[in-house]
């Protein structure tokens, strides 16, 4: 199969969303980052014509064996493109896999599952030097196949942060004052809201980029209220509309910039986005990793 058909088999499966800038615009920034980066003349060909064919664009789809939700970006160049040694160039980020338990912070270390750049031979390679495809046609053969089921390692770093912040491994805190708050509100917390709350309601600190967190425990600061009596706001709204009424703000990030949520179903949710494939990773990625 060419890579052409491999491509349309992307577009059928996936339905891909594309850049709102167009191929030209996005042609003329490669070329000013050319001006800016070295690489060998045959790579800004490859990285120029990649764009003029494929676009930029990003799809999700369901792992078969683990069913989780993996989100693939196409995006030439604008993630870091590194001097690579051994090889003798620097190469051309081209795109990479994540899923809701990376980063949403932007560090490229953690914000891909498996990151992809391709050298001045069109080679295509993962962040740790590994070979993925020797060209177009099979990168865009793995790209349908791959599958990870990832979870991230989490570092002590974090496990320290939350301990300083308040929890602790088996921890259940007193929190029926709260349900009966909330049950005059005819809010309803699920078990596993209440799984969630248990451990977590109260705890409060900084995280890795020293901007503070914190978990509520009561119903101070718009936690636990009913988001359908608050449609009003725009952040309730938008949570009512995405993830349902049973949704509850938990807590706060960033300095409190950004509400945390919780929906009925347990997942963690920030800037309208899922985090996290349990309680621990989206803890994980709401301090900071």
């Amino acid at each position: 199969m060419d890579k052409n058909n491999l491509f349309d088999e992307i577009l059928q499966l996936y339905d891909p969303s594309f850049s709102k800038n167009s191929k030209d615009m996005q042609i003329t920034e490669a070329k000013d980052t050319f001006k800016r980066l070295e690489f060998k003349a045959a790579l800004r060909q490859k990285i120029l014509g990649y764009i003029s064919e494929y676009d930029s664009f990003n799809f999700s789809k369901q792992e078969n064996s683990s069913g989780d939700m993996l989100e693939f970006y196409s995006r030439p160049l604008r993630f870091c493109n590194p001097v690579w040694g051994e090889f003798g160039e620097r190469v051309a980020f081209i795109g990479g896999f994540r899923n809701c338990s990376c980063s949403f912070c932007g560090k490229q270390e953690t914000f891909f599952i498996e990151a992809f750049y391709m050298n001045s031979s069109g080679e295509i390679y993962n962040q740790h030097k590994a070979l993925i495809a020797d060209d177009i046609t099979d990168f865009w053969k793995y790209i349908i196949e791959k599958e990870y089921d990832f979870h991230p390692v989490i570092s002590e770093d974090v496990y320290t942060l939350l301990r300083q912040a308040g929890w602790y491994e088996g921890r259940q805190i007193d929190i029926d004052p709260l349900l009966e708050e909330c049950m005059k509100d005819d809010v309803f917390p699920t078990d596993i809201q209440i799984a969630f709350i248990r451990e977590f309601g109260g705890i409060r600190g900084t995280d890795l980029n020293n901007t503070g967190f914190l978990i509520g425990n009561n119903r101070e600061n718009r936690c636990y209220a009913n988001i359908a009596k608050q449609a009003l706001l725009t952040e309730e709204k938008r949570m009512l509309n995405s993830y349902g009424a049973d949704t509850l703000c938990v807590g706060y990030c960033n300095d409190g910039e950004d509400q945390i949520w919780l929906t009925p179903y347990g997942q963690i949710v920030v800037r309208q986005k899922i985090v996290g494939r349990n309680f621990i990773e989206a803890m994980n990625c709401i301090v900071g990793y």
